[in-house]
């Protein structure tokens, strides 16, 4: 057994972590038992050290002509105690390959990540933030991470194991991920990015769900996620410019466990935004707010979650600035988000290979009485409103896009 420590990280150079670290669950039940009941007897030193008192206090009394068998009664507690470890760790293990659980390693912390039967997508289930472990034990085929116990942690002070095949190989790449979340915020940028290969992965998901682009606006200042946004032109039978970010999926949002796993909801999430086919998008015309409203109107939703610690869904709405417009030539004050045409309730989302999802939503401008009418009922009733029966969604959309 090796261990790493919140308070004694080795310093480790030169590691190069391209992906997060995405473990599967260790093949051969029985091969994962034995190597499990083996390193179970060093699990706890300290308590290990107990039950070897006991057991010399034990024989000890029986050597004195005690009444009972001291000596086997200790040995069947420390048997029984140590085989129900083992029987936990197993039913874990039986858990989590009937669940499709995995655990996933990252700049984020240590999730365990499951993936949901309608449809595939990756869901968080369960995720510790390095600035709240105490420390990690790796063993031959699983880590045991402890949580500091802290009032303000919600599970302070439990334990839990990352089941992973020949887990000490992987000891310097963790250590680096969690001395490098660790860093003072002064020592390190804070920012939060896709790697090379989910960036493809995304690109490729819009390209395949709403069209090919070449063009890219890319953003020079970034404080936490670097956002860029993809400018797919109008093209034949697609008579309007779709704009779609790249990148505010990289930081997981805040959503709460419960919300989390009872939805299925993704904890990741890009925007988009349709624009009418003529709109001017060239560089000089979007140095003037009224070409370039609806960039900064993606921006500023993508990285919402991010200034207020929260998240962003389905119907949720937003008021950027209270009492005032989105511009000044729209009667826009507010947005509603839903799933991209042409099913506004169908959740969309890339399932990463790293284990992750990332839903897409689209951006609807709402007028100061829509966003009033939203209040006093559902979503489904608002754009029951805003899209008659039978009308063309696009085309009522981009109607309203325009000045």
């Amino acid at each position: 057994m090796e261990k790493l420590s919140f308070n004694r990280l080795p310093d480790v150079k030169d590691v190069k972590i391209e992906e997060d670290l995405r473990f599967d669950i260790p093949k051969g039940r029985v091969k994962f038992l034995c190597r499990a009941l083996y390193d179970n007897l060093f699990v706890f030193p300290k308590t290990n050290i107990l039950y070897a008192v006991l057991l010399v206090l034990a024989a000890v009394s029986d050597l004195l002509n005690s009444e009972f068998p001291c000596f086997l009664i200790a040995f069947l507690i420390i048997l029984i105690l140590k085989g129900t470890l083992v029987f936990l760790m197993n039913s874990q293990y039986s858990s989590f390959k009937e669940s499709g659980i995995f655990p996933v390693i990252s700049r984020d912390g240590i999730a365990e990540v499951a993936t949901y039967t309608d449809g595939g997508r990756y869901i968080v289930m369960s995720r510790a933030r390095w600035i709240h472990i105490e420390d990690i034990r790796f063993y031959s085929d699983f880590i045991s991470v402890r949580i500091q116990d802290r009032k303000d942690i919600k599970d302070g002070g439990r334990f839990f194991y990352i089941m992973v095949e020949d887990a000490l190989k992987f000891k310097d790449q963790i250590a680096y991920l969690w001395a490098e979340a660790l860093k003072e915020p002064e020592e390190k940028s804070g920012l939060m990015l896709y790697s090379e290969n989910e960036e493809k992965e995304i690109t490729d998901y819009i390209t395949e769900h709403f069209g090919t682009f070449e063009n890219v606006l890319h953003e020079i200042a970034s404080p936490d996620v670097h956002l860029d946004i993809a400018l797919i032109p109008a093209s034949e039978g697609c008579n309007y410019i779709t704009l779609c970010t790249i990148g505010a999926g990289a930081c997981p949002m805040y959503i709460d466990e419960e919300t989390r796993i009872n939805y299925g909801l993704p904890d990741r999430a890009e925007y988009v935004i349709y624009l009418p086919a003529d709109w001017k998008i060239d560089n000089g015309s979007l140095k003037d707010e009224r070409n370039y409203w609806p960039f900064r109107l993606l921006k500023d939703t993508a990285r919402l979650p991010i200034w207020t610690e929260s998240w962003l869904g389905y119907g949720h709405t937003i008021s950027p600035a209270e009492g005032k417009l989105l511009t000044e030539d729209r009667p826009y004050n507010s947005v509603l988000l839903t799933y991209p045409v042409p099913e506004f309730d169908t959740m969309q989302y890339a399932d990463l290979s790293s284990g992750k999802s990332v839903s897409f939503y689209m951006i609807h401008p709402l007028t100061p009485e829509e966003l009033d009418y939203k209040e006093g009922n559902s979503t489904s009733d608002l754009l029951d409103r805003i899209y008659p029966e039978y009308c063309d969604v696009m085309e009522v959309f981009l109607d309203r896009m325009k000045p």
